[in-house]
């Protein structure tokens, strides 16, 4: 049976945004002096943030493309791509299954091109788009 997540290409990326992540881990971000979580947008949260992986587990990933390698769906919405980490899961099941498509939202533009470049450096883009901005409007028009 195909696994594409023991690919090369796949294991790279996802071992190189698991490092990235576990280094965000060690020194979490600050938020903007001056500025309240609370009071912020959600866009004014995702461009503060935009450098901040918001990775899955690798074993909540497994989970993911197990499940989705049983369920077969047509059709996969993920609100909140980040930097593609649960993405590349997704989009690897569905590539194996040789049916559906996953529809992923971001409000982060920074995020959005790099969550399309990790997904074309992993061999798994044509399976994914991505809506840039908010999701209640992206999935809206879709």
């Amino acid at each position: 049976m195909t696994n594409t997540l023991q690919s090369e290409s796949v294991r790279t990326v996802l071992d190189r945004l698991f490092a990235a992540a576990a280094a965000d881990d060690e020194t979490p971000p600050r938020w903007p002096a001056g500025r309240s979580y609370a009071d912020a947008s959600a866009q004014q949260r995702a461009d503060a943030l935009e450098d901040v992986l918001m990775p899955i587990s690798a074993r909540g990933g497994t989970l993911l493309y197990a499940l989705v390698r049983a369920a077969r769906p047509a059709t996969i919405v993920e609100f909140g791509t980040s930097f593609g980490i649960s993405t590349i899961y997704l989009a690897a099941a569905v590539t194996d299954n040789g049916v559906g498509h996953v529809l992923s939202t971001e409000l982060s533009t920074a995020k959005v091109a790099a969550a399309q470049a990790n997904l074309a450096e992993a061999g798994v883009a044509d399976a994914v788009t991505i809506r840039p901005g908010d999701a209640e409007i992206s999935c809206r028009t879709a």
